[in-house]
């Protein structure tokens, strides 16, 4: 018995010095990101705030906030959660040049919400610097801020001494703003002395060219992107050198004229409306006339429109629900829609478009990998819709 109790003993002070150490390691992890968050970069750096440089994905004035996407006047014109989604800066971004050697950054959020259940605070919350590649113009990852805090500094780049062999210096930069948050104020800080401004041209981002404005659901949005540039409609975006407007409304796109009559009044290239993955669940007969109502709303509105109508992508098991699914049913009547409206004389310039098969495989099944939870896309999706 008493070896046996000293034993215990033993194993007793063994785990209690296990989880001593290990709260430690945790508090000592915490204490040191919570000193970035607060301390961040300041000291001997000239800020801008991003609307004095070249600000991407604002397309109306009276807003209700810096970097909101709907005009103030919307408020009272469509639904609470469509204005509530749209305080979001999903799509949002600056570009600007700068021969500086670092590259920082402090942003406040409007919400203390950081992250999604099904999404990380990296994409919901945080930004995503990107660079113009010197050799190529291509568009290349950098660096991203992950908040911990509504209130964010921090250094998000020091670049290699000139010197360096191989070393690059980017002077072209970009950086995404949060997909599922809103942000009252967004600085670029560059080390004094440093130049820092708007893109002297376009950026090799196609800065004057007329946008895509894209209309959709959770997934137009960014859900379900590790990062904000990662979102296809940014990604879209570099690839064309076109500006893509992300109207992406989560859970809310329901053919509405309330919402489209703001949209129409940018000078757009093309208009996409993207519903389906919302509005299938409401019903064929939803699905139909909502869609065939709103093109032909479009159209008497303005006339040369040109509109593409897409499908949603496959969600869940449906090689468990039979050939007359949800998603099928959704997809028939919006084709159905799309060949009512060319016999009736509106087929100029409409579209249709069935992504239902955008992550199939080879043999005909998915590749649910590119999903978070069967629906929504992770950035291999995005860049899976991208392409």
């Amino acid at each position: 018995q008493a070896v046996a109790g000293s034993s215990n003993q033993i194993a007793e002070n063994t785990l209690r010095d296990i989880v001593r150490r290990l709260v430690l390691k945790m508090a000592h992890r915490l204490l040191t990101l919570l000193l970035l968050a607060c301390i961040g970069p300041s000291v001997g750096l000239t800020w801008v705030e991003a609307e004095n440089l070249s600000l991407i994905g604002r397309h109306f004035q009276n807003l209700p906030s810096r970097y909101a996407r709907l005009p103030r006047e919307a408020q009272s014109k469509v639904r609470d959660a469509i204005w509530g989604l749209s305080l979001d800066s999903a799509g949002l971004a600056v570009a600007f040049e700068s021969n500086a050697s670092s590259i920082s950054v402090a942003y406040e959020l409007t919400t203390a919400s950081l992250a999604l259940d099904n999404m990380p605070a990296s994409a919901v919350s945080g930004v995503d610097l990107w660079a113009a590649d010197p050799s190529t113009g291509s568009w290349r990852w950098v660096a991203i801020a992950m908040p911990i805090t509504q209130n964010i500094s921090k250094r998000l780049l020091q670049l290699q001494p000139r010197r360096t062999p191989g070393a690059v210096w980017p002077s072209r930069w970009l950086l995404y703003f949060p997909l599922y948050n809103g942000v009252s104020s967004l600085r670029i800080g560059v080390p004094d002395g440093s130049s820092l401004g708007p893109c002297s041209g376009d950026c090799g981002l196609g800065l004057g060219e007329r946008p895509v404005v894209w209309y959709g659901s959770s997934i137009t949005q960014g859900a379900c992107a590790s990062k904000p540039g990662d979102a296809y409609t940014n990604a879209i975006a570099r690839a064309l050198r076109r500006p893509v407007a992300n109207f992406g409304f989560a859970g809310t796109c329901f053919y509405e004229p309330e919402v489209v009559d703001f949209l129409l009044a940018i000078d757009a290239a093309l208009y996409v409306v993207d519903c389906n993955p919302n509005s299938e669940a409401m019903g064929f007969d939803f699905v139909h006339n909502r869609s065939v109502a709103l093109v032909r709303y479009m159209r008497q509105l303005k006339p040369d429109v040109t509109i593409v109508v897409a499908s949603g992508t496959k969600m869940g098991p449906v090689w468990l629900e039979g050939t007359d699914n949800q998603h099928a049913r959704g997809t028939r009547a919006l084709s159905r829609a799309y060949d009512e409206l060319v016999t009736q004389g509106l087929g100029r310039g409409l579209s249709f478009v069935d992504v239902g098969e955008i992550y199939a495989q080879p043999d005909g099944g998915i590749f649910w990998e590119m999903t978070v939870d069967g629906l929504h896309p992770s950035s291999l999706g995005m860049e899976q819709i991208t392409h």
